[in-house]
């Protein structure tokens, strides 16, 4: 029998902070994926052994297995918040239907423990019937997400994990199955850029020609192994890194930038991306430096662009983060 990757889908099912890397069902299935890939990595040893011989080896051991994934497609206004919930925090939804939810960079470090009911964390699977492959304890990592114009957002994240294992796909109800998606799309999508400290987030809307973005968050969460096991004892997380990639029309406000970065003090902006579907919205403030020199002789179309990258920065006005972001929905549970 041969297996067909297009019949594969994928699913998460949310484990118990206290028991991480503890397989649970699935509960819910993912939609619009456009690509999922499980990684073992295991570690195998073939032990040095001088026994007059000139063969490679005698004895091999198991020293460790852990493993890793990786996941991208569309992004959508109901299934942003799995992503946002594993890589900052698992929000609570506020309100009636729509509901909101708030997420806000990482910067407790006594949060950021196990067993903190804190972040989310999956047992991620992908496959088929007879094909399937679980990854146990996952954590996402890394979430990059882009925007083109006239293109719906999307996204790419990666996850860490405990270990991996075969498993078996959940039966799940014609309801979960079927459920709605509505794409995040760069039709639209606003941008707002302000300065660092005298602005309000979001005063100062950039109604000129731009042309994209890219957001990239990564989170640099490390697996711990201790004595005693085969897999990894806990997780850990480290100093976070973010950047957010622009690129503009050349005009009044991206020449603007490019001046300032390129005079004798270092430029620093709050920026604001919103995106809107009838009563769902999805906002991200992002503060950073402008990071080098922009690329002053981009192309996009037959016109002249220039490119910008500001690397995170902690913001007291406004933010008192580095980054902050808010998904509105229709979702009061996420399954």
């Amino acid at each position: 029998m041969v297996y067909v990757p297009a019949l594969d889908c994928v699913q998460l099912g949310t484990e118990d902070f206290a028991a991480w890397g503890t397989p649970v069902d699935p509960t819910v299935q993912l939609g619009l994926i456009s690509d999922a890939t499980i990684e073992p990595e295991i570690d195998v040893e073939t032990l040095a052994d001088l026994r007059g011989s000139l063969a490679p080896g005698y004895v091999a051991v198991l020293n460790a297995h852990r493993g890793g994934a990786s996941v991208s497609g569309t992004c959508t206004y109901e299934d942003l918040p799995y992503w946002f919930d594993s890589l900052l925090m698992q929000a609570t939804p506020s309100g009636g239907n729509p509901y909101t939810r708030l997420y806000n960079g990482q910067l407790d470090p006594t949060a950021l423990t196990p067993n903190k009911t804190v972040r989310r964390l999956y047992t991620f699977i992908r496959g088929q019937a007879n094909k399937v492959q679980r990854l146990s304890g996952a954590i996402v990592n890394e979430l990059s997400i882009k925007m083109e114009a006239n293109k719906p957002w999307t996204y790419t994240a990666k996850l860490i994990g405990k270990d991996v294992a075969g498993s078996a796909l959940k039966s799940l109800g014609a309801a979960l199955l079927t459920r709605g998606q509505t794409p995040i799309h760069s039709n639209s999508t606003q941008l707002f850029v302000n300065n660092i400290t005298t602005d309000h987030i979001g005063d100062t809307e950039i109604t000129t020609l731009w042309f994209s973005a890219e957001l990239s968050i990564k989170n640099v969460a490390g697996l711990v192994n201790g004595m005693g096991s085969l897999t990894p004892k806990i997780y850990t997380d480290a100093k976070a890194e973010a950047t957010l990639k622009i690129k503009a029309d050349v005009n009044a406000d991206s020449a603007a930038w490019m001046t300032a970065i390129l005079a004798t003090s270092v430029e620093q902006r709050k920026v604001r991306i919103v995106a809107t579907s009838g009563a769902n919205v999805v906002t991200l403030d992002f503060a950073g430096s402008f990071s080098g020199s922009p690329k002053l002789d981009a192309d996009q179309d037959g016109v002249s662009a220039l490119e910008f990258e500001l690397d995170a920065i902690y913001n007291i006005h406004d933010l008192g983060n580095w980054f902050n972001a808010s998904v509105i929905n229709a979702i009061d549970v996420l399954d």
